[in-house]
């Protein structure tokens, strides 16, 4: 079984994302407020709350993997600020692009979900069994991780 992440809300989201996390340190040491036995205090910013920045206390265990999952591996290289994900000149970039794709802008578009996705972009649907190829997979339930407690789906 595999899980998948519901996508993006839109493309607009997806380029806010990774233009933040592209070439920045995932958390530099100014953030970061105390350090102890029970915990990692730091500072990080909502951008769903209006930009605020709050703090959060993690386990040292699991500040460590959350920070790891940023370290990228060997042979990889960092993203420089350039491009058209550089924040200076995104959304000049991003209105030119929509203009040579002929897309308006502030279109909302349908949201789909993976299943549809992969549908439209490969033609194949990926809930048909690919032993048989008549039963349909379903989701029932995800595979627990070290951080998180096992969730079982019964829809």
């Amino acid at each position: 079984m595999v899980y998948a992440k519901p996508p993006f809300d839109s493309p607009e989201n997806v380029l806010n994302y990774l233009g933040r996390y592209t070439h920045k340190m995932a958390l530099s040491n100014h953030r970061i407020i105390c350090c102890q036995e029970e915990g990692v205090r730091f500072k990080w910013r909502d951008y769903t709350d209006d930009n605020k920045e709050k703090v959060m206390t993690l386990k040292p265990d699991e500040f460590i993997g959350r920070f790891l999952s940023h370290v990228l591996p060997s042979g990889f290289m960092r993203i420089g600020c350039f491009g058209f994900l550089a924040n200076s000149c995104k959304a000049k970039k991003v209105q030119a692009i929509r203009k040579h794709l002929n897309e308006k802008p502030g279109v909302s578009r349908e949201k789909k979900d993976a299943v549809q996705l992969m549908l439209q972009l490969t033609g194949k649907d990926i809930t048909i069994c690919p032993i048989c190829e008549r039963g349909k997979w379903r989701r029932i339930g995800e595979i627990p991780s070290s951080l998180r407690k096992m969730k079982i789906d019964t829809s």
